[in-house]
C-alpha cells in the first residue's frame, strides 16, 4: 500500500476518485464528486470544469432541484460554449419549470450543436427531439 502511495501523489489520487465519484451514476455520489471537482481550482481546464458542472446539473435534475440545475448548466455552457449535453440538461430543466421558451432555446441549440456529431450526441438528441415535441415547438 505504502508503494501505491508512493507511485501516485495524493492530489492525483483524490482528483481521480473526486472524477470517479462525479461519473457514479448515483446522483448523491455524484453530486459531491463534481462539487469536489469543481471546488478543486486550478486543477482542471475549462473543458474538464464544463463537464463536472454539466454532470452535476445532470444529477440535479434528477433529483427534481431545477434551479440548481439551471444555474450549473449556465455556468458548463459559460465554459463551453458548444457543448450539446448541457444545452439539453437546461432545456429539460427549464420545462420542468414550466419556461417553455427558455426551455424550446436550450433544445434546439442542443440540436444545432449535435448536429454535426450524431453518434457522439445521440442521447442528448432524443432528449432534445422529445422536448421540443413535448413542448409544441419545431426544431
Amino acid at each position: 500500500m505504502a508503494l501505491a502511495a508512493w507511485n501516485f501523489p495524493a492530489d492525483a489520487q483524490t482528483r481521480n476518485e473526486n472524477w470517479y465519484s462525479c461519473e457514479s451514476g448515483n446522483p448523491d455520489t455524484s453530486i459531491a464528486g463534481c462539487t469536489a471537482v469543481i471546488q478543486s481550482v486550478g486543477q482542471e481546464t475549462d473543458e474538464g470544469m464544463s463537464v463536472a458542472y454539466y454532470k452535476r446539473g445532470d444529477d440535479y435534475n434528477q433529483k427534481g432541484l431545477y434551479a440548481q440545475a439551471i444555474a450549473d448548466e449556465t455556468k458548463s455552457i459559460a465554459l463551453n460554449s458548444i457543448y450539446a449535453n448541457a444545452y439539453g440538461a437546461r432545456g429539460f430543466a427549464h420545462e420542468k419549470l414550466g419556461q417553455r421558451g427558455p426551455a424550446i432555446d436550450d433544445y434546439r441549440q442542443a440540436l444545432n450543436l449535435a448536429a454535426g456529431h450524431p453518434a457522439r450526441y445521440a442521447a442528448v438528441t432524443t432528449r432534445a427531439q422529445a422536448g421540443l415535441q413535448r413542448l409544441g415547438g419545431s426544431p
